[in-house]
């Protein structure tokens, strides 16, 4: 059948670009138009992101979707595409049967149980829309790896025209998420009670609450330096928060609320908490959101009621005097081996004495042992 002239196929969809300003909500309407103008194709908005190291399927038309749905848990991991689409410029349409034929893979778990049962589908025209190095954010056309040329020829001259148009609309987009990720953070703190803050990997406030703010123009705890960076003035909290942010940042595990710290001024004492807030990327186009590593900060105000003693701590929870000692240098803190030197004991009898505290406190973790002894304060 006859195809529409490239440039009016191209200013078609352009319109459809154009019109929505390239809400999430029109990729669907540009792919379904996409393959009812070029029969025999199918088309997919990917993005391929190097930390998971596979494909995912934003946005599809054409494909069966229940084979479609193992493409996420399973064939994206082995998608042999992968590696070569890495290495693909971006804004130019390339063809899979140049850079990595079907053919040379035919005999794999891929090609014969994922792609044979979507039919049709064993070659495709690649646009490689957006990439920062870490994702990518492409259109693949599938077709009949025999009707390669055919196809391609219509194709390409489109996805070439279109090209700089969906690479300003998935810009635009980006922004748009960006603003609203700013937004849920902003609504995510100022519904906390406490002060709160967000801060990036470096430290920059991204968000704070009304009691953070008033925290800050008390000027005794915190404050605001150059940069719009949070600077804590005691500076064992600022050290803590500075690691957990250090860890954040290079992808390492940080238990929820697991780092704890006590901060004093002028009579007053607060609890400080620190939770790692990874920005999930979410569904859809969602995963194209730009993200940042970023924890939450939390400063709560503890009434000075009563001072921690040895003798409180053994009447209360049965410790010893050693073991008493030993929990009440956390409430500072120190670390473990900082304590173990100051109290001139072992390393490994601190630990004994830390097992046996957190089986009388009845918790299972250093944070929850000095939560624990902070709220006695409070």
């Amino acid at each position: 059948m006859p195809y529409l002239h490239h440039r009016t196929l191209a200013g078609e969809l352009a319109e459809i670009i154009a019109h929505t300003d390239m809400s999430a909500d029109a990729w669907p309407e540009f792919a379904k138009r996409f393959c009812e103008a070029i029969p025999g194709t199918k088309a997919a908005f990917l993005a391929n992101d190097r930390a998971i190291r596979r494909d995912v399927s934003l946005v599809q038309f054409g494909f069966d979707t229940r084979i479609l749905g193992s493409f996420a848990e399973h064939y994206g991991y082995i998608n042999p595409w992968i590696a070569s689409k890495a290495r693909l410029p971006i804004l130019s349409p390339q063809r899979t049967e140049q850079f990595h034929p079907s053919s040379s893979f035919g005999d794999t778990e891929f090609y014969r149980d994922f792609l044979v049962p979507l039919g049709e589908s064993d070659a495709a025209t690649v646009l490689k829309i957006w990439g920062d190095g870490q994702r990518n954010a492409e259109l693949v056309v599938h077709y009949a790896a025999r009707h390669d040329q055919r196809l391609n020829a219509v194709i390409e001259p489109v996805l070439k025209a279109l090209a700089p148009v969906m690479n300003d609309a998935l810009a635009r987009l980006r922004i748009r998420m960006l603003t609203d990720q700013e937004t849920r953070r902003t609504h995510f703190v100022d519904a906390m009670a406490d002060p709160a803050f967000i801060l990036s990997r470096n430290g920059k406030v991204l968000a704070a609450n009304a009691p953070a703010q008033a925290l800050v123009r008390q000027g005794d705890l915190v404050r605001i330096a150059a940069g719009d960076r949070l600077e804590i003035l005691d500076q064992n909290a600022a050290n803590i928060v500075r690691d957990s942010s250090a860890k954040v940042t290079r992808g390492e595990r940080l238990p929820f609320g697991s780092d704890t710290v006590r901060l004093g001024s002028q009579g007053r004492s607060h609890a400080a908490a620190i939770y790692p807030m990874m920005t999930h990327l979410g569904a859809g186009f969602g995963l194209l959101a730009p993200t940042e590593a970023s924890i939450l900060l939390v400063i709560r105000p503890l009434l000075e009621v009563t001072p921690l003693s040895t003798e409180l701590l053994r009447e209360r929870f049965g410790l010893t005097a050693a073991e008493a000692r030993l929990a009440l240098k956390f409430t500072s803190g120190a670390s473990l081996p900082e304590i173990s030197r100051v109290l001139n004991i072992s390393y490994q009898t601190g630990r004994t004495q830390l097992r046996s505290i957190f089986a009388k406190l009845n918790v299972r973790r250093q944070a929850e042992m000095v939560a624990l002894l902070l709220s006695i304060i409070g």
